[in-house]
């Protein structure tokens, strides 16, 4: 109660907007958006009726009709920059950004995918990012693939999302990926998933930090055809900023609104 209370006096008029549920078995993704305006303090900084537009997701595993356990996401960072409490950057998207980004083509008809089948994509890209082979990816991703990313700029085409995972190759050389959770229907696939690397090389404009760093995050994918035709990356990389230093704390209090 205490976080909701938080949360509500921070942003009276905020809402969370449905995006996308996806159902398998015992779990239930909810991919949403938060949308409001500061109206009170939060993270040190005084209301002016900023907007903030936010996205996040939700994985529950339910039994006997009640969440026994869940893994959430959120893009806590963006909405700490865009109320004004941390510098700018890529994730500081302003709403009118965020809904700038066209959507993915509409597909060719095409029968349903199996939950089954779209679980195997979701790892797929999974694996092609633990191997650091981004070839891999053409095999089920879309050449003209939207990619909505939480830290790095929005991707348009395959080839934009293999550059920013260039990037990130070359700041954790070393870096590997694991799918914790997955869940899947006949549109597509939700995975949370753990990274684990060494920052060795320039991150963000800073110079290498040499610091070991854990980060999760869980990516949704729309599939089509057999193929990945649009995709969204909520990463806790407020946490991994820390992680590195780059960022110090901020109390908002017991959780934001993303969370």
């Amino acid at each position: 109660m205490e976080r909701l209370e938080t949360n509500r006096t921070a942003f009276p008029d905020g809402t969370y907007t449905i995006e996308d549920i996806t159902a398998d078995g015992d779990l239930v993704s909810l991919r949403h958006v938060f949308t409001g305006t500061l109206q009170g303090p939060y993270a040190g900084v005084e209301p002016a009726s900023q907007p903030v537009a936010v996205r996040g997701v939700h994985i529950h595993r339910v039994a006997c009709g009640q969440i026994v356990e869940t893994w959430n996401s959120g893009d806590a960072l963006g909405l700490l920059r865009q109320i004004g409490a941390l510098p700018g950057g890529p994730a500081a998207k302003t709403p009118e950004q965020e809904a700038a980004t066209p959507a993915a083509s509409p597909s060719a008809d095409c029968p349903p995918g199996s939950p089954e089948g779209n679980a195997d994509i979701g790892r797929r890209w999974t694996e092609a990012l633990a191997q650091q082979d981004l070839d891999l990816l053409d095999a089920f991703v879309a050449e003209d693939l939207v990619h909505h990313s939480g830290f790095y700029v929005d991707s348009i085409g395959r080839d934009a999302l293999k550059a920013n995972f260039v990037d990130l190759f070359a700041a954790f050389p070393d870096v590997t990926f694991t799918a914790d959770v997955v869940v899947a229907d006949e549109d597509g696939a939700v995975v949370r998933w753990t990274g684990i690397g060494t920052n060795d090389g320039s991150f963000g404009g800073q110079e290498p930090t040499g610091i070991p760093v854990t980060f999760t995050g869980i990516n949704s994918y729309r599939i089509a055809c057999g193929i990945i035709v649009e995709g969204w990356s909520d990463t806790d990389s407020l946490a991994l900023l820390r992680q590195l230093g780059f960022v110090g704390e901020i109390d908002p209090g017991p959780a934001t609104p993303v969370s």
